[in-house]
């Protein structure tokens, strides 16, 4: 995890911001440190494109030839990487781009670009052209590496095989509220010719490329409108007796791995550290927590895919029945309705294998076999339709509804085989059916339940729906809506504090407000993901009026990104834990935490983000 900047780093970043955006843009940032307004941010919300006709496109330059075209032999040439916005233009023009290339790397090879005209002299990154899109997020190439130059490299923890490109950039001081238009130049690519034969510069696009190989364009309003058909390859014909150049790579070249391939693209190997983990929700106990005899609660069941694309997952637990009894969350907040199945979360995973809940107190039948009482069975998977090359990242597939009926300490176990029947081993499975899972990350849950000192009477009373829009992820409802949020009310030296909530899929979550005195509230909401280390959010804050009503609902509004390290302020610091990570792949990756869209990669996506809100602050914490 990278760490905040000593002092001297610290007016090191803001000399840099200076030079990136203005010293208005720095006064901005100083402001929000300082303090800023309650109020969020108004949002630009511009049409958006009615077409997807933006593309990349190599054009050569000087005695370069043209796509088809022929050269000899130790040839040396440039190509112009260009930009074609298409389309689209401000106030919602192009902010950012990716391109992800495999070439041809043992006839030609990437050679830098200033010293073409007299000599190929290798390297492993292009020459950014930074007149419009001017931040380079990723700049890695791979010529081939080993005795062979046929062994791959590693680029953000992630291997790729020789004749690989990597160059994202955008604007982050040019074009800032409204995008770039038109056509523009992004790079230049130095390419020597070394061996006879047809060479091609490739582009990827996912699927079939990797998740985090995507070639993309994205506007400022965050739309994708890339079009990959008109994404064309560009092929060289080479002539004559091969030539050997003299490799001559910058510091800080990609590092060889041990394994030979003449693929491109390697074939991704499942790696086993997938893993289903339970979440409280509301009020619900944090694992090892306590609760009362007559607490009804809900945990949530998601899937943490690890490295891997996962399509199905079957979880076997049993839970300590005499103690915990299964109830329908629809009816929780008012009463414990027993119920023998789980309430299916089929957002992502979209269809039912298996939904069965023992309550006990004898045996049941699953499946036409006895399970003893206090057994759970909960089965999905994804069809095509919700994940046409599998699914990745972190999702809910189901909620439980608990209720607390005794006093002790209740366990929710997981089941695997061996020593577990075959029949009921938890399992998360790849697409060609391989086991991801790691039973060593997955965690039993306990709850210690105590008797009330006093009884409570009826219902409570008072509650508070409130709702929130998380910026960058899909629209409502999804499953990457449900985010953990932290809420406080103030009035004179009252102050509430609730802690442990996230949204559903809708963006709502509810609060208890029945004992809080009547009056005029102060209310601010953050959100930061504290589960998995994910993105924060900048705050929000306004007032609310509680009167004693039974619901009281309260909109908001749109909660932004961009806060990677939760300080409440989208900075340089920000910017920089982003470009570190640029093209990661982020479940699990070294830092999560720039992956604002939490859709499992650090891209450009995440870049937008970042640069609408830059030098924004949330809203101060509430002070008494």
């Amino acid at each position: 995890m990278l760490s905040r900047p000593t002092q001297k780093y610290k007016m090191q970043a803001i000399s840099i911001l200076a030079l990136l955006l203005g010293m208005g843009a720095v006064s901005g940032a100083a402001s929000a440190a300082i303090g800023v307004s309650n109020a969020p941010a108004t949002t630009h919300n511009p049409a958006r494109p009615l077409t997807t006709d933006a593309y990349l496109a190599f054009v050569p330059e000087g005695s370069a030839p043209a796509n088809g075209g022929t050269v000899n032999v130790g040839d040396r040439f440039v190509l112009g990487l260009w930009l074609n916005s298409g389309s689209s233009a401000p106030p919602n023009g192009p902010t950012a781009q990716q391109s992800y290339l495999t070439f041809t790397y043992d006839l030609i090879k990437n050679a830098r670009v200033d010293e073409i005209g007299t000599d190929c002299v290798l390297t492993n990154t292009v020459t950014p052209d930074r007149s419009t899109f001017d931040i380079p997020l990723q700049n890695e190439i791979c010529n081939g590496t080993g005795p062979n130059g046929d062994q791959s490299c590693i680029f953000r923890q992630v291997a790729v095989g020789p004749g690989s490109i990597a160059y994202v950039s955008g604007g982050l001081s040019n074009c800032r509220d409204i995008g770039c238009g038109g056509y523009f130049r992004v790079a230049q690519v130095g390419l020597c010719a070394v061996a006879p034969g047809r060479a091609v510069l490739h582009w990827q696009f996912r699927p079939p490329a990797p998740l985090t190989r995507d070639t993309e364009i994205v506007t400022y309003n965050g739309d994708l409108v890339h079009n990959p058909s008109l994404f064309t390859d560009y092929v060289i014909n080479i002539a004559g007796a091969t030539y050997t150049p003299t490799p001559t790579l910058t510091p800080g070249s990609p590092t060889s791995t041990p394994t030979r391939t003449r693929t491109s693209t390697p074939t991704p190997i499942p790696i086993r550290d997938a893993f289903m983990v339970f979440v409280p929700l509301g009020s619900a106990p944090a694992n090892g927590g306590t609760a009362l005899v007559g607490d009804r609660i809900i945990l949530e069941l998601w899937l943490n895919a690890g490295s891997n694309y996962v399509n199905s997952q079957q979880s076997y637990l049993t839970y300590t029945y005499g103690l915990l009894q299964n109830a329908r969350v629809d009816q929780i907040v008012t009463g414990c309705v027993l119920t023998n199945s789980v309430t299916a979360d089929l957002t992502i995973f979209d269809a039912q294998a298996q939904n069965e809940v023992c309550n006990g107190p004898g045996t049941c039948t699953f499946r036409g076999r006895a399970v003893e009482a206090g057994s759970l069975a909960y089965a999905s998977v994804a069809s095509t339709s919700s994940c046409p090359y599998a699914c990745d990242g972190y999702l809910r597939v189901a909620r439980i509804g608990l209720c607390a009926i005794a006093q002790g300490s209740a366990t929710l176990h997981w089941q695997f085989s061996p020593p577990a029947p075959a029949l009921r081993g938890s399992d998360i499975l790849a697409p060609v059916a391989e086991p991801v899972q790691n039973p060593a990350l997955y965690a039993d849950y306990v709850i210690n339940i105590a008797v009330p000192t006093s009884t409570p009477t009826g219902t409570p009373t008072g509650l508070m729906v409130g709702h929130v829009t998380w910026q960058g992820r899909p629209p409502q409802p999804n499953a990457r809506q449900q985010v953990p949020i932290s809420m406080s009310l103030a009035l004179g030296s009252t102050q509430v504090n609730y802690t442990g909530i996230a949204t559903d899929p809708n963006g709502f979550f509810t609060v208890t407000v029945g004992s809080v005195p009547s009056g005029n509230y102060t209310w601010r909401v953050k959100g930061y993901d504290r589960w998995w280390g994910g993105p924060g959010f900048l705050a929000n804050s306004g007032t609310v009026s509680l009167v004693g009503a039974p619901i009281t609902r309260l909109e908001m509004n749109l909660m932004r990104a961009g806060d990677t390290n939760n300080d409440n302020i989208a900075n340089i610091v920000d910017f920089n834990i982003l470009k570190a990570m640029f093209g990661s792949a982020c479940n699990p990756c070294q830092d999560p935490r720039p992956d604002f869209n939490s859709d499992s990669t650090v891209s450009v996506l995440d870049f937008n983000l970042l640069k609408i809100n830059f030098g924004a602050g949330g809203a101060r914490p509430i002070s008494r």
